[in-house]
């Protein structure tokens, strides 16, 4: 996706407005008038900064010092950030990040050393500070003497407010006052940084009109903004000492002659813009961040030295070059087509996997150097390639090739299109059924049908459709519709699609189809159905089959079927696909559509493209495999479709575990066996992979082409079995199961055919063969799953495997997993968690865990360096844990578990009674006894008579540390005092989650009605109980001790809540005339309210209404100098809030006074 640049315009609009233009609602302006109009005004038309939602601007509105770093920092682009240690900046807080940031720029300080105060308003003091410092400006304490109030200014401050005021960054009022503490108003804030922008020596510009052309300047920074469109922009002889931000300008735009760039980032949303150097142009350092070309003409200059592709770059991007460039860093998945010119250095890094370079006649590479698998397609020149990786393709063989370690030779594969993009150059009229089959998967195929909010891309597969980019993001939903299809008389077909649908998205494929059937009068007619859908893809949701049920067909799970018991079928077909985001920067991909018709009255008829001779075919593709018996026991006598498909993905180099698949395939509506499902799983990994009703010659000609197949079966390997047919050699019998075709063979004039059958006991017996003749009865649906080799760019969005980390709790032998410092909850898990020690090669499996947050290992178990978790999620996550250690690391981590073992089981010598102070001292003592010292031990409390020891051993870099817990158990039978500090808490309006807080799980409790019931065990801090009423609460009995004393709490019972209006805060704005007040914030946010404004004479007297102040804004008139100013909000409205709060009165109204800025 596009790194979205943050830019001063964007700031602005983030902190001191919502996105609503001034006016909007038809209402005065309220900073007409205002001392600032004309910058407010300047900055509003060019969008810099936008008002509230009822058409105010609230210019003395003031700026928090959060928000003013903030604004500071993306107006001067900080990023780097440093530790901070303030109490009140806590790291969850939105503005964390950014005193970060402002620290590590060294242009603010903390009000302490313990505090920053965020949320206080930044003085104007502060403020000069920040810019003088920004500025670099010189010292000059002698600035504040013009003002009459200079000695108001904090002495710390002096040096740099008359720096700011000297270079007029801030000025003072007409009465020669500087007021230092008075907050900045969000119009000071826009004047100063306005100011400091435009009186930099070497000032930024903005460029955000076409036509612009720049001569003969040097600037710090250039941006030129989506605003220029798609126009031109020219920079002539200009030095940039920082950053020229290119994010508009079309394929004919940006022109740079005789010019000087430090750096170039190109970041246009679509992609489409041009960068031409001219002349003694030089461009040292150019980050690629979305699409773009590159060029040169009659260039003397360096030209384009390094050359970036950013690893964020939207893998749906082309970058052209037609220049010369010294090194291109490649770390995206993009298409590169490389037209002209020559490039000293490619380096492909490990994120581009899946990028394409294309080579045109003209180009050439000097030395590639490749370290992820790679298609490189064109007649251009490579002199040198270093390749570190398998799987790379050439169709131009590289003059000289050296190969790392363990690397096979690469494979030269000619091309017939030589670098074309999508099969453009032939044009499709209509899609045509092809026998039982018909496809939509070039760009030209796809362009044959309708589209609402999509866009087609060239360079993902052979064609692919997207969402369409509108005004920056894509729209939630988008629609593909195809041409009506002419196919033959069918009554059952399987749609099948593959796709990349990124978390956050999901794509629908539906279908209607013309139905043939008969009228009331028995006349023969045709009728459309509805559309009927397959339900929502991805692999990160809830994925369900819809079953939609219309009246004369329905999709059942995979199949449509057309109902009716006279014959009816369908005789032409129209496919749609919606493709749908959350996230306007995202969207999914369709780059393929199939569907396979079957009519039973009638064998399948197959037309096969390609002329293959299948006649004597004895051939056996090496496939793993997998017994689906020996997997996890919740789920494997379900999972043959999940395992076939592994088995077949797994041959073409991926790594999967079939419960991965499984999750990946699952129907929340069907449960496994989806086939619709498993070939969109198998598709998110990049394989053009559908399903087809298909014939024998169909499964050789896959065998022949080096494809295994999966089929769909049933079968009994019992002869008196009569429900199913027999196959001799099968494993077991079943009534529908999916194996993989590896081969066929003749064995003495008997033909078999080879298959993995994962109903086999173990994986040494899941390679079989079956006489063919008993296949083709136990394969009576004709169901293949059939899978190729992987799409250019495709098969970016499958199910993630995301490294994690073992966390050791409190309780011994206890692990939390976390990824980060996120905890994944393995309580009541709906996926699977499996764990191996050797290297893949077996599995053990957690049952389902019901009573904790926790997966449980023994001592060894944490010593295996072997160890490896799959915590494996069903909505497209799969966890993984592994331990990795040195060999020094071992052999702390051993001596840490040996010292554990030891201290687990011995008795502590120390009195019960004892205090604190002494049982942690008995319990260290014991600890280094048993440890003989060869361990750090330290002791600390836990609660009552549980103390935490941590076993230590090791330098920083090998540092392992055990976490255990000792009890000092009393003496038998001793009582246990009764719990305190408990408390109940009602429950909320569903009634069922009243709690009692305080607890903890030594305790249990049971209802005081509840006379012989048992006690329930209570969990830590807070014990969920349910339902109000009484509770007895008391420790549980344990080692050495009875029950203890009870305790009775009351949970209360539910009182709905009255929703009424909390708070108002203070009136915004200057009590003075002319002056636009605005009321404080209204308590609680979901409220609904109107507003009277009220006067009084006196600070504390009556206040009457205002006639017909009843609005938003109030501006003091003439009449009302020397008053008060309060207002009240009063609930009302659909949000049910009642009652009245009242502000706070104002300064008496001050006369018109007129700042002289």
């Amino acid at each position: 996706m596009l790194k979205k640049t943050i830019s001063l315009v964007l700031v602005f609009m983030m902190l001191l407005a919502t996105a609503t233009p001034i006016n909007s609602y038809g209402v005065a302006k309220d900073y007409a008038g205002h001392w600032a109009e004309d910058k407010i005004q300047l900055w509003l038309d060019k969008g810099y900064v936008t008002g509230y939602p009822d058409g105010s601007f609230n210019p003395e509105g003031k700026v928090t010092r959060s928000e003013f770093v903030t604004m500071v920092n993306s107006v001067f682009n900080y990023t780097e950030v440093a530790d901070i240690n303030f109490t009140d900046v806590e790291s969850n807080k939105w503005y964390y990040q950014e005193v970060q940031k402002a620290f590590k720029a060294n242009y603010i300080a903390g009000t302490s050393e313990t505090q920053f105060a965020p949320n206080e308003n930044l003085t104007r003091e502060q403020a000069a500070v920040i810019v003088s410092k920004i500025m670099k400006l010189d010292a000059n304490p002698s600035g504040v003497e013009k003002f009459k109030d200079a000695n108001e200014i904090s002495t710390w401050a002096k040096n740099f407010v008359g720096a700011a005021a000297q270079a007029e960054l801030i000025t003072g009022y007409n009465d020669s006052t500087f007021k230092p503490q008075n907050p900045i108003s969000r119009a000071e804030a826009i004047i100063i940084l306005n100011n400091s922008l435009n009186g930099s020596q070497s000032a930024d510009l903005i460029i955000d009109k076409a036509g612009d052309i720049v001569e003969n300047k040097t600037f710090r920074n250039i941006h030129i903004t989506n605003r220029v469109g798609n126009g031109e922009v020219t920079l002539k002889n200009v030095v940039i000492t920082g950053e020229l931000l290119v994010e508009g300008g079309g394929l004919n735009s940006i022109i740079i002659e005789d010019s000087i760039v430090n750096k170039l980032t190109v970041n246009k949303a679509d992609g489409k813009v041009r960068i031409l150097l001219i002349g003694e142009t030089a461009v040292d350092v150019t980050s690629i961040e979305s699409g773009a070309t590159l060029e040169q003409r009659q260039l003397t200059g360096t030209g384009f030295s390094r050359v970036i592709v950013d690893d964020d770059v939207d893998e749906f991007q082309v970058l052209t070059i037609s220049a010369d460039i010294d090194n291109l860093t490649v770390k995206a998945k993009i298409k590169i087509n490389v037209k002209t010119g020559t490039i000293e250095n490619i380096q492909i890094e490990k994120t581009a996997e899946g990028v394409s370079v294309n080579l045109e006649k003209d180009a050439t590479v000097l030395l590639v150097t490749i370290n992820v698998k790679v298609a490189f397609t064109g007649t251009g020149a490579i002199v040198s390639a270093n390749i570190n990786v398998n799987n790379v393709t050439f169709e131009q063989e590289p003059k000289k090739t050296s190969l790392a370690p363990g690397v096979s030779k690469s494979v030269i594969q000619p091309s017939s299109s030589s670098g074309s993009s999508g099969g453009k150059s032939s044009t499709v009229k209509n899609i045509k059924a092809y026998g039982n089959e018909f496809e939509i998967g070039t760009y030209n195929e796809f362009l044959t049908g309708q589209m609402n909010n999509i866009s087609l891309k060239d360079n993902i597969g052979d064609g692919a459709l997207t969402l369409k980019v509108v005004d920056g993001n894509y729209p939630t939903n988008g629609e593909y519709i195809s041409q009506i299809i002419d196919v033959p008389n069918f009554e059952y077909m399987v749609a099948s699609w593959n796709s990349d649908t990124p978390e956050g998205t999901y794509v629908e494929i539906q279908a209607k189809v013309l139905v043939n059937h008969f009228d009331e009068n028995s006349q023969p007619i045709q009728t459309w159905t509805e559309w009927l859908s397959w339900g929502q893809w991805s692999p990160f949701i809830a994925r369900a089959s819809a079953d939609t049920n219309g009246i004369l067909a329905e999709t059942s799970v995979d199949e449509l079927v057309v109902k009716g018991s006279d014959g009816e079928t369908a005789s032409k077909v129209q496919m749609k696909a919606i493709l749908h985001t959350d996230n306007p920067l995202v969207t999914p991909t369709v780059r393929y559509l199939h569907g396979t018709l079957k009519n039973t009255m009638n064998p399948i008829s197959k037309e096969f493209k390609e002329t293959i001779d299948v006649t004597n075919l004895n051939k056996n593709i090496i496939t793993p495999a997998y017994s689906q018996m020996i997997r996890c026991p919740r789920i494997k006598n379900s999972i043959c479709s999940a395992t076939t498909i592994t088995m077949i993905m797994n041959r073409f180099g991926e790594k999967l575990l079939p419960e991965e698949v499984a999750q990946n395939t699952y129907d929340d509506n069907y449960g496994w066996g989806n086939w619709a499902f498993a070939m969109a799983s198998t598709g998110s990994y990049g394989y053009k992979s559908y399903v087809d009703y298909t014939t024998i010659e169909g499964l050789k000609r896959e065998i022949a082409k080096g494809y295994p197949v999966g089929v769909s079966v049933k079968y009994s390997n019992v002869t008196t079995n009569t429900k199913y047919p027999y196959v001799e050699g099968s494993p077991g019998v079943t009534p529908g199961h999916l194996i993989v075709v590896t081969g066929f063979e003749t064995i003495d004039g008997v033909e078999y055919v080879l298959v993995n059958d994962s109903f086999a006991p173990e994986n040494e017996t899941v390679s079989r063969k079956y006489k063919l003749d008993q296949f083709e009865k136990a394969w009576s649906n004709r169901v293949a799953y059939i899978v190729h080799d992987k799409e250019v760019n495709a098969g970016s969005d499958h199910t993630m495997r995301i490294d994690a980390k073992l966390v050791e709790t409190d309780v011994v032998n206890e692990y939390k997993v976390y990824v980060n410092d996120v905890n994944i909850n393995v309580q009541n898990f709906g996926g699977t968690i499996a764990y191996t020690f050797d290297d893949d090669l077996t599995y053990e499996y957690f049952p389902k865990i019901t009573n904790k947050n926790s997966l449980t290992f023994t001592c060894e178990d944490i010593k295996n360096p072997k160890l490896k978790i799959y915590v494996i999620t069903d909505t497209g996550k799969v966890y993984i844990t592994s331990t990795v250690l040195s060999e020094s690391a071992k052999a702390n981590l051993l001596a840490v578990v040996e010292a554990k073992e030891a201290v687990v089981g011995g008795s502590i010598d120390v009195a019960f009674d004892a205090d604190q102070t002494a049982k942690t001292a008995a319990v260290l003592t014991y600890v280094n006894n048993l440890t003989k010292n060869e361990v750090t031990a330290v002791v600390s409390y836990v609660s009552d008579n549980n103390y935490k020891v941590e076993l230590t051993k090791g330098s920083a870099s090998d540092n392992k540390i055990i976490t255990m817990v000792v009890n000092i158990a009393a003496t038998p039978d001793e009582d246990q005092l009764a719990p305190t500090g408990l408390a109940g808490v009602a429950p909320t309006s569903a009634l069922t989650d009243g709690k009692i807080t305080g607890t903890t799980i030594d305790m249990e409790y049971k209802l005081v009605t509840d006379e012989g019931g048992r006690y329930t065990a209570c969990s830590a801090t807070e014990t969920i109980v349910a339902s109000a009423g009484y509770y007895l609460l008391r420790f549980a009995a344990k080692t050495g001790f009875n029950p203890g004393a009870t305790v009775v709490v009351n949970v209360p019972v539910y009182v709905e809540d009255t929703k009424t209006l909390l708070s108002i805060e203070a009136i915004n704005g200057k009590a003075q005339v002319g002056v636009v007040l605005t009321p404080g914030l209204v308590l609680p946010l979901d409220a609904t309210y109107s507003f009277q404004w009220k006067i009084s004479s006196a600070v504390d007297g009556v206040y009457t209404d205002i006639t017909d102040a009843t609005t938003n804004t109030y501006t003091p008139v003439e009449e009302d100098v020397g008053k008060f100013i309060k207002v009240s909000a009063i609930g009302a409205g659909s949000s049910g809030y009642t009652g009245t709060v009242t502000s706070v009165a104002t300064e008496a109204v001050a006369p018109v006074e007129e700042p002289t800025h």
